[in-house]
């Protein structure tokens, strides 16, 4: 076996149990529990999940992780979301070569992948559902609301029998198990891996270097660096067209997606401020989970970016204006007129070095967390590698032994490639010796091409898979083309690595994935998300002058009290106990 072939196959069985859990919803990456809870969740007891082939010993099943899996013929049904650019799944070549492998042969039905949630919703009430439901949609809420109802079935059980390589990925995640069992004990979903290193941290920001050379100026590093820097991109006509059209920072409003807001960027000079949806204005101080929107410590924040908007240093219309708006104020082709612009991404508001006639993406880099005032320098991790409510077998299957060993397959390193990279030989290829990855460390793959449209290879983004971030910064690059550190990948892996890497603190995240009970589940959301609309409207107020932040702050503050902010974080604190203390 080549070296190669040794280090593909030792970083796959890794990979695949963190892309198992990171693609279907975000996840988390704190410690959690260590082991499902044993016998609690076998599978129904009705009788159609014990006949049949592929029911247990004896039954012509193969031993856990070989292939075929049956050597009888096995159907299984299954939904996923419509994924346009891989076509129908029953005329993909995947899903044939997977058949093929498996023995099992598997009835695809699609729903609208914008819809998806819905259509998956109407078709459990109406009780006329697959085997299998696959990406679409379903949350840890729905985990426990059917798994109770025995509509989910427990995986616990078949795990221990038939797992295999998603045993590997258990022992080599440190949240897993933990961070995808239900309060009752039960696992009633499987996870997606995929640790994709640059997304770890999407608060960024991108600073005009051009301008700071022509204007003699520095990096800024501190929050009254940075105020003096916007302060000269505002009047030292940086541009050099002679007009006052520069915009020292600025941003949008993406549908709620909050790494393209300044406000976001620059409130993590002041206190830890995570926006995701469920650790929203939250952090955990030594394994307390405390809310931030109320401290004196994003007063301040507040007031800064106050001044920042008031003297025409930070663009109101960030606040309102659309993606599309913003990329054409970063693409003007009058001049460059934004300084500093805040996004997960750079091509989202200045487009590709190619977009653009001065190749204006590469005058940009990437702005690490500004100090604040009392120290704080925050990058909050906001995707982890594990996914979770990809995939769930439901009470409609009448071969659930066959189903876990089929699901477990897909956390193989052969079917992982195969899945999301494509073929073999045409997609990809082994790395050649001593060639180098993305981390300039060996390199594992090579990418032959890119894919072709709807080509219908693949199962990209749709399967779960095991796609570690080894696998991920394994992907060949020749850094002795000086054109290969301007590129996407290896790009966005130095910018995450410098700018925000550094500044990141797992120990303050609330993790994205919290089971709540069916009688927390309710009183949870509407608390969430009365307390949440409440904090973010008053930022917005606060921020713009539709409120004044000394003479509101009292009463603002008071306002949690009648939100019920104390049993809201109560709520948090219980279910976070339970499930990664």
């Amino acid at each position: 076996m080549s070296t190669n072939k040794k280090v593909l196959s030792s970083v796959l069985s890794a990979a695949m149990l963190l892309s198992v859990m990171a693609g279907c919803s975000s996840g988390n990456s704190s410690s959690g529990s260590s082991a499902p809870a044993s016998g609690s969740g076998s599978v129904s007891a009705s009788g159609p999940a014990s006949s049949g082939s592929g029911s247990g010993s004896g039954s012509g099943l193969s031993a856990p992780g070989e292939f075929p899996i049956t050597q009888t013929p096995v159907t299984l049904s299954i939904v996923t979301p419509d994924a346009t650019y891989l076509s129908d799944f029953n005329e993909n070549e995947f899903t044939k070569w997977y058949e093929e492998k498996t023995n099992v042969h598997v009835e695809y039905t699609s729903v609208p992948a914008q819809s998806k949630k819905e259509k998956i919703n109407l078709l459990l009430a109406s009780g006329d559902y697959p085997d299998i439901i696959m990406n679409c949609g379903l949350t840890t809420a729905d985990e426990v609301t059917y798994g109770t109802q025995k509509v989910f079935q427990s995986l616990n059980s078949l795990i221990d029998e038939h797992g295999f390589y998603i045993k590997d990925v258990f022992e080599q995640q440190a949240n897993l198990p933990g961070a995808i069992t239900s309060p009752d004990g039960n696992i009633y979903a499987l996870p997606n891996i995929n640790d994709a290193f640059h997304t770890r941290h999407t608060y960024r920001a991108w600073i005009n270097t051009g301008w700071l050379e022509k204007l003699g100026l520095a990096v800024p590093t501190t929050t009254d660096e940075f105020y003096n820097v916007l302060k000269a991109f505002k009047e030292q006509d940086p541009n050099g067209n002679g007009k006052a059209d520069e915009i020292p920072m600025t941003g949008c409003n993406k549908n709620n997606a909050y790494e393209f807001a300044p406000y976001t960027f620059l409130m993590n000079s002041f206190v830890y401020f995570d926006q995701q949806t469920s650790s929203a204005f939250l952090e955990l101080d030594n394994g307390s989970v405390k809310f931030v929107a109320d401290t004196d410590a994003y007063k301040e924040g507040l007031l800064y970016i106050k001044k920042l908007i008031s003297e025409g240093l930070l663009d109101p219309t960030s606040l309102t204006q659309t993606e599309d708006e913003y990329l054409q104020l970063g693409t003007n082709p009058d001049a460059q007129i934004v300084g500093v612009g805040s996004s997960s991404l750079w091509w989202k508001f200045l487009g590709y070095d190619k977009d653009t006639e001065d190749k204006r993406a590469n005058s940009y880099d990437a702005l690490s967390p500004l100090k604040g005032p009392n120290g704080a320098q925050y990058a909050p991790i906001t995707a982890t590698a594990v996914g979770t409510s990809c995939v769930v077998l439901t009470n409609k299957c009448q071969y659930p032994e066959v189903a876990v060993k089929w699901l477990d397959g897909l956390y193989s390193q052969e079917v992982t490639m195969r899945s999301q990279f494509g073929i073999e030989g045409d997609n990809w290829e082994l790395a050649p010796e001593g060639s180098l990855g993305i981390d300039q460390k060996p390199a594992i793959w090579h990418k032959l091409r890119d894919f072709d449209g709807t080509e219908p290879t693949n199962a990209r983004n749709t399967f779960p898979g095991n796609r570690t971030s080894e696998l991920r910064l394994g992907e060949m690059t020749d850094y002795s083309d000086p054109n290969a550190v301007w590129t996407q990948e290896p790009r966005l892996y130095s910018i995450t690595n410098i700018h925000y890497y550094p500044f990141e603190t797992p120990e303050k995240q609330v993790p994205q994935s919290i089971y709540y009970t069916a009688e927390e589940s309710n009183e949870y959301s509407r608390l969430r998300e009365q307390i949440n609309t409440y904090a973010r409207e008053s930022l917005v107020a606060f921020i713009t002058g539709n409120r004044d932040i000394e003479k509101e702050w009292d009463s603002y503050v008071k306002e949690f009290e009648k939100l019920e902010l104390p049993k809201y974080l109560e709520y948090i604190q219980k279910a976070y106990d339970r499930q990664y203390k």
